[in-house]
Parts: structure tokens; C-alpha cells; sequence
């Protein structure tokens, strides 16, 4: 799959989706971590910035994106919201801010 490669503007437009067509695109594993990608970078964050904001270790964030691991259980709901809200990494970093 080349989700990776996809632009911003392309998973915002598909955030707009019907729900139901954009949950059936989100089923599977390999293509919330494509979008988490794409977002992660249109935002500029390292890997180790957008693992600390979804609250995993780095290596295992960077296992999701290489293809090693698939993420699961609460990191996975976490990513689909992120693939379908882009805005949620704003919304993580004021939380992680306001907790230092």
C-alpha cells in the first residue's frame, strides 16, 4: 500500500467522507499508520514528537511506520481518530502542554 505517500490535503478530503465509507477505509491497521504518517508529517514533528503525543515509545512507533509491528487495541482507535480528525494532534499537544 502507498498510503504513506499520500498528501495532507488528500486525507483531509477523504476526513470528509460519510462516516461509514471512511470506517470502512480505516479498518485496517496499515492505513491509520499511513495516515498518521502523512499527517505527522504535514505537522513537522519527528517521530518522537508524534510518539510521545500518542503516548508510545518511540521504537514502537517507528515499527508501525517501517512495517514491523502493527499497532493495536488504544493506540490503533487513537490513529484512526488522528486519520480522521487531523486536528487532534493540535489538540494532544495543548493537553501535553498543560500537563508539564
Amino acid at each position: 500500500m502507498q498510503i504513506g505517500r499520500r498528501t495532507y490535503e488528500q486525507v483531509l478530503s477523504e476526513s470528509v467522507l460519510p462516516t461509514t465509507m471512511l470506517k470502512e477505509k480505516l479498518k485496517t491497521r496499515h492505513i491509520a499508520v499511513g495516515c498518521a504518517f502523512t499527517i505527522r508529517k504535514a505537522k513537522d514533528l519527528s517521530q518522537a514528537e508524534f510518539a510521545k503525543l500518542i503516548g508510545v515509545p518511540t521504537g514502537t512507533y517507528q515499527g508501525w511506520e517501517q512495517g514491523r509491528r502493527k499497532p493495536t487495541g488504544a493506540a490503533l482507535s487513537l490513529l484512526r481518530i488522528i486519520a480522521r480528525k487531523p486536528d487532534t494532534v493540535e489538540m494532544l499537544k495543548e493537553l501535553l502542554k498543560n500537563r508539564s
